[in-house]
């Protein structure tokens, strides 16, 4: 039994599925995909995501993921990584070249990066040489206890470069900042992303919505032994028998009463700050520690719909420095809708202090932003404004925070976690969700298998 229907609840089911096992997944919402869903807006009678997720060519679990799901051909991923950059009307790029190695792909992006002083180039090239050859793993620990800002100050990055460069990444990636995130974190980001694989930092994203991307065919992959999916189904706790789980218990649609489902073993997928609240009805110790809730900070995210009566940008994306926009995706090109207008999405990562703001706040402050970048923009072609704010979207990568992340074993022999906040070495992202189902059903189906 899987309890969560998120990213990782699904590749659990999968790879269980795979290994043969008969599976029921469930999920307290009417529809999959957890944190990475999509809905129809009943205003412009279009599907919107809940947020912009992207991917990295590096994020290799996560497309095989969607391959097996069947959705490989409604995803784009760019055969060399290329990103727009504007800095007050003028645009650069970040991009790589697919003829050099790593890293002197992206020596020439560097050499002609306008948004960079020729001394501060030189400087970055000598930090992600570094990082390419450096052993972060063999250096973890020390890694772990400092800042990705303070490694970089240490490897002469001056203030400069922070926001055009390092940060530029760090945020889109780790929905924080230099200053906040763990130096094993950020000089991870790099290598993987950027320097281990020639294709790693290419960015790819979902040509339909997520919720169709998430849970294509997954009923019928789960049919194939038998599984099923139950949506709509809250588990109000977890069931035991001394050191093993038999089941859970489920909220009937009426709140007040329960009934219970017994299963051989139970991989939990929910976030990390809930799993007390399935806590089994136990005084003992170890069990208040098994379900109690990890030392996490969350990180806000904001997204905004925007829909224009008149095309403004030609890009899929673009990024943004000097301005809160940070990020702009064209959905009307990304998913190929035909159009006379269009719909912009920006994602503002790292946005605690926009939480409290009020739409028409909201909109007001980021009419205006988007108006700086868009001369041609006025207030007369802003169709519609949608916000969604994800106050709890991510957790932050700082510093100590690898040595507190729960492993996907628990002490009960038939539990497992998976979720992007278990121990997977990536930071929250859908990658990471992707590895903990897996590495969750790989050590269940291990253990079981051993005891047969």
């Amino acid at each position: 039994m899987i309890v969560g229907g998120g990213v990782a609840g699904l590749s659990a089911a999968c790879h269980l599925t795979n290994m043969g096992w008969r599976i029921t997944l469930l999920e307290k919402r009417p529809f999959l995909g957890g944190r990475a869903y999509s809905f129809l807006d009943p205003i412009m009678g279009t599907e919107i995501d809940n947020g912009q997720h992207v991917f990295l060519g590096c994020c290799s679990e996560y497309i095989n993921l969607i391959d097996t799901l069947g959705g490989l051909n409604d995803v784009y991923i760019q055969t060399s990584l290329r990103v727009p950059i504007v800095l007050r009307e003028r645009n650069s790029y970040i991009y790589s070249v697919n003829w050099l190695p790593t890293p002197l792909n992206l020596l020439p992006s560097l050499i002609t990066y306008k948004h960079l002083a020729l001394s501060d180039k030189a400087r970055i090239f000598t930090a992600l040489s570094k990082i390419f050859f450096v052993n972060i793993k063999k250096n973890k620990t020390y890694l772990e206890n400092m800042t990705f800002e303070k490694w970089l100050s240490e490897n002469y990055q001056k203030t400069s470069s922070i926001m055009p460069f390092w940060d530029l990444i760090i945020k889109a990636t780790l929905n924080s900042s230099c200053e906040k995130v763990s130096a094993y974190m950020g000089t991870r980001i790099f290598k993987e992303g950027f320097l281990h694989y020639k294709n790693g930092g290419n960015i790819g994203y979902s040509k339909i919505g997520l919720s169709n991307l998430i849970s294509k065919n997954i009923h019928q992959i789960l049919s194939t032994t038998g599984g099923e999916i139950l949506t709509n189904a809250e588990v109000s706790g977890i069931l035991t028998d001394n050191e093993l789980v038999t089941g859970v218990s489920l909220r009937n649609t009426n709140k007040h009463s329960v009934h219970k489902i017994e299963s051989d073993a139970v991989i939990s997928a929910i976030p990390w700050d809930k799993i007390n609240l399935i806590a089994p009805q136990s005084n003992s110790m170890e069990t208040k520690k098994v379900f109690s809730t990890p030392a996490l900070t969350h990180g806000s995210i904001i997204t905004l719909h925007i829909w224009l009566n008149k095309p403004v940008m030609n890009s899929d994306f673009i990024a943004i420095l000097g301005s809160e926009l940070q990020w702009i995706f064209n959905k009307t090109k990304m998913h190929e809708t035909a159009s006379n207008g269009q719909q912009l999405t920006i994602s503002i990562s790292d946005a605690e202090k926009y939480m409290s703001w009020s739409k028409k706040t909201l909109r007001n402050f980021f009419i205006e932003e988007l108006i700086k970048s868009f001369p041609s923009i006025n207030e007369t072609n802003i169709v519609r404004f949608l916000v969604i704010k994800h106050p709890q979207a991510t957790f932050i990568s700082k510093p100590g925070v690898e040595n507190i992340r729960y492993p996907q074993k628990t002490s009960f022999k038939n539990l497992y976690f998976a979720g992007d906040w278990t121990n997977t070495d990536w930071p929250s992202t859908m990658e990471s969700a992707v590895i903990s189902g897996r590495l969750a059903a790989q050590q269940l189906n291990n253990l079981i298998m051993e005891t047969k």
